[in-house]
């Protein structure tokens, strides 16, 4: 089972999606690192989740709204709200920075797909990097004749008949409740059957957005693992993206041990 780490691990000086905090969750016992991505009007990548810009840059105005000199001049607020002397990282500087190290998987790509699609390219990182999508035609039309690791984000078996029998290695699922059909066991061995790797967000975003039947960190750190990342493991999946990566590889060696 592989630990991907959301936007890296992040806390007081360390910030998210930023090569510090990617190194924090490599040191945690990660094996992927995901990342967001935004893009300047003149078409550089900056690993970035959008709509923070109030919080890590203390303005309103969007990335997507500026070039590559004026988001250089942001320095990145930290998470006890203090002014850090931080700044944004490129795409291309974290990609370097972890080179034949880790999976890098790439969210929110999708907002400028052409671009990232042709872009990861000179990098030389095909096997290293995951670029993920919701399942909708545009999507999956565009990198239907791309070599790169696809992850199509389903939430029920009609998104698989969609990709059109594409080869896939990691397919994303998101489910409400454990009655969901992609959250059993005959979807996860059917899967497996195919060598497709199943990724489930352990996330806890809110008190009411729920990705994993309500099996997240907030349960496994809370109240008890085994009914959290626990249930996960258990039902076969392969991926768990967690916010707590040291936690979660901590409970799997506990399991190790244990059996």
């Amino acid at each position: 089972m592989l630990i991907a780490a959301h936007r890296g691990t992040f806390g007081g000086n360390i910030i998210q999606n930023t090569i510090p905090a990617f190194e924090n969750a490599l040191c945690q016992g990660a094996d992927i690192l995901e990342m967001d991505i935004s893009m300047s009007t003149d078409k550089n990548f900056f690993v970035f989740h959008s709509d923070l810009e109030p919080i890590l840059l203390g303005t309103t105005k969007k990335i997507t709204s500026m070039n590559t000199e004026e988001i250089r001049k942001y320095r990145l607020y930290n998470n006890f709200n203090f002014l850090s002397d931080q700044k944004l990282s490129t795409l291309d500087e974290v990609l370097e920075h972890f080179k034949n190290r880790r999976l890098i998987c790439i969210d929110r790509g999708w907002f400028c797909w052409n671009e990232i699609l042709s872009y990861i390219d000179k990098h030389s990182m095909k096997d290293q990097i995951i670029v993920k999508s919701p399942v909708r035609e545009q999507f999956v039309k565009a990198v239907s004749n791309v070599n790169v690791q696809y992850m199509p984000i389903i939430h029920n078996e009609n998104d698989i008949a969609m990709l059109n029998e594409r080869t896939l290695e990691f397919v994303e699922v998101v489910f409400s409740s454990d009655a969901s059909e992609i959250s059993g066991r005959e979807f996860i061995e059917k899967m497996h059957s195919k060598s497709i790797k199943l990724w489930v967000n352990a996330l806890t975003l809110d008190d009411e957005v729920v990705l994993n039947g309500g099996h997240d960190d907030n349960k496994s750190i809370l109240q008890d693992p085994d009914i959290g990342w626990g249930w996960l493991i258990k039902n076969g999946f392969d991926v768990i993206q967690t916010d707590w990566p040291y936690l979660l590889r901590k409970y799997v060696n506990y399991l190790k041990t244990t059996k």
